[in-house]
């Protein structure tokens, strides 16, 4: 639930600095430096997290969980491990 939260405001946060913000102040800065901790802590934890397969057996075997997560969501969650900084190169 935690990190369910954290996504969701992301999903709110993330336009209205894009679009209405030039330059971030601090407390932005802040904001973001803790949303990338966040969603790395979710990286790394999502590699030690079982999940079902087709058959709905649930895998626990860490390489299987490891291949499963590379081949799927996980260039998605390193993607959302940018800063957000990086984002506002403007002139």
């Amino acid at each position: 639930a935690f990190f369910l939260v954290n996504k969701l405001f992301v999903a709110f946060y993330l336009p209205v600095v894009i679009a209405f913000y030039d330059k971030p102040d601090w407390n932005m800065a802040l904001v973001d430096s803790y949303i990338d901790i966040i969603f790395f802590i979710e990286l790394v934890l999502t590699f030690f997290s079982p999940y079902t397969d087709e058959n709905m057996r649930v895998i626990t075997d860490k390489k299987s969980i490891a291949c499963n997560y590379i081949t799927g969501w996980f260039i998605i969650d390193l993607l959302a491990c940018i800063p957000l900084s990086i984002l506002h190169i403007r002139s």
